[in-house]
């Protein structure tokens, strides 16, 4: 079972971030809300999720607790999960930071890590 933590988000990474297929909202009381917009023409999964980022180093350990994941059509009950990142903002560019999230544990080379832009 996930428990409700106290969030902390590194005031670099507040506001919206967008990848590819999904985007991550990290809010200044520490709330963090995830989304997932996939489009096939065989179907579409759409996910929303809530909860709490707590960021310790370079580590950002994610506590959702309320979503609703949307497979195909099909809608099951939520189950709270957590997910951990290290985390790096990159800064190749000092006007545009770009933070890189990448899986805890990484079991696949080169697919656990993922970049996101600011919106």
């Amino acid at each position: 079972m996930v428990r409700y933590r106290a969030g902390s988000v590194p005031a670099e990474l507040i506001g919206r971030w967008g990848g590819l297929d999904d985007s991550f909202e990290f809010r200044a009381d520490g709330t963090v809300g995830h989304s997932v917009s996939i489009e096939s023409k065989i179907c579409s999964t759409k996910v929303l999720e809530n909860g709490t980022a707590v960021a310790a180093g370079s580590t950002l350990t994610l506590y959702f607790t309320t979503g609703a994941i949307d497979l195909c059509g099909t809608v099951d009950p939520y189950q709270p999960r957590v997910d951990t990142f290290n985390y790096v903002l990159e800064t190749d560019d000092p006007s545009h930071p770009v933070p890189r999230l990448e899986s805890v544990p990484c079991t696949t080379q080169g697919l656990c890590r993922h970049g996101y832009d600011k919106r």
